[in-house]
Parts: structure tokens; C-alpha cells; sequence
């Protein structure tokens, strides 16, 4: 204890110096947290761009429908296995959907299509779809019409109150085809689901098709994605494995995942060069310290202090100073982030095209996931244990006489 009550003391002494210690490390805390954050919150919202509009986090269908996706397999959407998935730890919605594809048409004008069946009012609690409504109305839960891409909607020459025709394959390889209505015109993030995708009221779908509350998929939306394995395993142990399959987003769109992958390699790196600065900038100020007091260390050693005493000090002086930096760096990270939180940075020209081109928002969202602030309130706090180590050992080795002159 008297140990601890020195090294409060010696820190205040000079609480200059202390200060300056302070602030490298609730720099090196707030570039390390925001950096980190950023890299985060932007590969979060990445994934949750594609995978709303696409395949959902996880995704349950017929055994057999992912090689192929065809409307053959399709699945009855009893209650019982409905009640069994959504009531499943760690899912926080479950949307129904058809999907097929189609030809487009419309006068002489001809496009492939995606149609795809939707509750309306669920998807648009998953995927926000009504906010890319541009022109017309949103689609009711028995709308007969039909809300399409823009892009589709100049390729077909089309607008609100217009009629397309729809030709496709249906279930048992039926006929398909029928004239839809335009209700409504949608403005996508991506380019390329703009120029094909059809959305349908869930009955119309099966109308169109030919089924019967039959479903191609459920897609599933989780509360974290970091428990996405888990969740995963836990919706395998409870539906029957024998008529359904479970996949995650990886095992579905693996490319995404790689694209990923490669690309957080290279912020790793970077990541790992300003740890790198962080740890001279940290070393540079505990090195100032150990200059300045070398002449009151030699004096402790003259009066009878032992070196592996006064090595004891000087770390737990280093140990609260370091605890201090990380508590005033993490509470000053804490609005910075909460304002980026609401405020997300807004990308402009080539990079925000190149973003709109993969279906991504066009913007740099923070994740403010309590992950972040530990783990590098953790790194920073491992990094000054370990620059600390250096003047332990200067002490250690140091010679009384030599100090007492300096």
C-alpha cells in the first residue's frame, strides 16, 4: 500500500509531465477506437446492405434450392416449423419470400427480370424498401400490381400506372404469365438490382407461379452477427434437417465474404503501423520522464531504497498513468463516435459511385459495439505495459554514482 501511495504522490509532483503522458496515451486511444470503429461500422453495413435486399444473414430453404434456385423447390410454409424458426434465440425477423425469374416485357421492349414475392410490411421492416420509393405507391399485402427498379422501369420504357407483362416457368413446370399493373418505382442502391428486380405481393407471387403458401425461402435477420454461427447451429438442431437447409450469408455469397477478407487485410496493416507510432509516441514521453528524474532516483538509491524498490514505483506509476490515459481516451472517443453514429460520413464522387455500383450506402458508418472500446483500450493499455518494461530495466541496471550526477 505504501508503495501505491508513493507512486500517486510522484506522478502529481510534477503534473506536467504527468499530463503530457496523459495525452499521448488519450490520443493514442481515440485515433486507435475511431480508426477501428470506422473499419467496423463500414463492413457491418456493407453486409447488412446485401444481405437485406439478397439472401438475409441466415437463410432457411428446401433441401436442394441453392444449387439450382428453382421454383420447384419450394416449400410449404406450415405454422408449426414458421413458430419453431422465428422463436429461435437470437433472430429478430423472419421474412417470407418467392423468388423466381422472369422475362419482362412490354410493346416491343424485353428485360430478364428477378421477381420476387414479398410481405410487404415485413421486408420493409428488414430491408427499409419503402425509402427507395421514388415514384407511385408502396405495395399493399394483396396488391395485384407490381413496383419495379428504375433502371428497369427506362429499359421498358415504363412509368406509374403502366402495364408490363410477366412470362416465367411456374411450379411443375407450368405456365407463368400474367399483366401487372406498375404501382410504384423504386430507386436501388445498386445499379444492377435496379435493372432487374420485380416485387410482387406474396399472394400475387403464388398466383403468378402457381402455388399454393408455398415459400422458396425464409430469410432470417439476426440480432448480432457475431452469434451468426451459433444462431446457425441452433436453428439446424430444432427444424427437421432431412426437408430443410440452413446457410449463412458467407456460405451463400462468398465472393462478399472474400472481398471482404482481402480488403481488411490491408486496413490491418495500416492498423497495425499506427499501433506502431502509437508505441514511439508512448515510449518517447516515458523516456522523457526517466531522463528528467534520473538525479531523484540516484538520491533514493543513496538513502537505502533498493532498485528493485524503486523499479516497483516507477511501474506503478506508469500502470496509473496508463489507466488514467485509457479512461480519458475511451471518454473522449465516446461522443466523437456517438456524433459519427448519427452523423455518418457521406461519401462523394468516384468513391461514392464505386460504393451506389456494389449496392452499398454510399456512406461510413461507425459500429459503436462495446468491442471496440475494450479492444483497443486493451491494445493501448498492453502497449504501455511493455514500454514500461524499458525503464524497469534501465533501473535495475543503473549505476548510483552516475545518477547522482546527472
Amino acid at each position: 500500500m505504501i508503495y501505491l501511495r508513493m507512486a500517486w504522490r510522484n506522478i502529481w509532483r510534477n503534473a506536467r509531465r504527468t499530463w503530457i503522458t496523459v495525452a499521448s496515451i488519450f490520443f493514442a486511444v481515440i485515433l486507435a477506437t475511431l480508426m477501428f470503429s470506422l473499419l467496423e461500422g463500414v463492413y457491418v453495413n456493407m453486409i447488412r446492405n446485401v444481405v437485406s435486399f439478397s439472401t438475409g444473414y441466415l437463410q432457411v430453404h428446401e433441401k436442394g434450392y441453392w444449387e439450382d434456385k428453382s421454383i420447384e423447390h419450394v416449400f410449404t410454409a406450415d405454422s408449426a416449423s414458421a413458430r419453431l424458426i422465428e422463436n429461435t434465440d437470437g433472430i429478430t425477423a423472419m421474412v417470407p419470400r418467392i423468388e423466381n425469374f422472369a422475362l419482362a416485357s412490354t410493346g416491343n421492349q424485353t428485360s430478364g427480370a428477378m421477381v420476387l414475392g414479398i410481405d410487404p410490411e415485413k421486408e420493409n421492416t428488414v430491408t427499409g424498401l419503402k425509402s427507395k420509393l421514388s415514384e407511385g405507391n408502396y405495395l399493399g399485402n394483396n396488391s395485384r400490381g407490381a413496383m419495379i427498379g428504375s433502371g428497369l422501369a427506362r429499359k421498358l420504357r415504363l412509368s406509374v400506372g403502366d402495364t408490363m407483362i410477366l412470362l416465367s416457368q411456374g411450379y411443375h413446370a407450368g405456365s407463368a404469365n400474367g399483366l401487372f399493373r406498375v404501382d410504384g418505382i423504386l430507386k436501388m442502391n445498386s445499379p444492377d438490382l435496379d435493372k432487374v428486380m420485380v416485387y410482387l405481393s406474396l399472394p400475387r407471387a403464388s398466383e403468378l407461379f402457381g402455388l399454393e403458401n408455398q415459400y422458396s425461402s425464409w430469410a432470417l435477420m439476426i440480432r448480432d452477427d457475431e452469434n451468426m454461427e451459433a444462431v446457425k447451429l441452433a436453428l439446424q438442431q430444432r427444424i427437421d434437417s432431412t426437408r430443410f437447409e440452413v446457410m449463412d450469408w458467407k456460405g451463400m455469397m462468398p465472393e462478399l465474404d472474400q472481398m471482404i477478407e482481402a480488403d481488411s487485410t490491408g486496413h490491418r496493416i495500416t492498423i497495425y503501423i499506427l499501433y506502431m507510432v502509437i508505441s514511439f509516441g508512448i515510449f518517447s514521453t516515458i523516456l522523457m520522464m526517466l531522463a528528467e528524474r534520473k538525479h531523484e532516483f540516484g538520491i533514493m538509491l543513496a538513502i537505502g531504497m533498493k532498485k528493485h524498490q524503486l523499479a516497483f514505483i516507477v511501474f506503478l506509476e506508469t500502470v496509473i498513468i496508463s489507466f488514467l490515459g485509457v479512461l480519458v481516451g475511451t471518454a473522449g472517443a465516446l461522443p466523437v463516435i456517438h456524433y459519427l453514429s448519427r452523423n455518418p460520413i457521406q461519401l462523394q464522387g468516384d468513391l461514392k459511385v464505386a460504393y451506389e455500383s456494389y449496392g452499398f450506402e454510399p456512406i461510413m458508418p461507425v459500429s459503436t459495439a462495446p468491442e471496440v472500446f475494450i479492444t483497443q483500450s486493451k491494445v493501448v493499455l498492453i502497449i504501455t505495459m511493455l514500454v514500461a518494461i524499458y525503464p524497469i530495466i534501465q533501473l535495475l541496471r543503473m549505476r548510483l554514482m552516475t545518477a547522482l550526477r546527472s
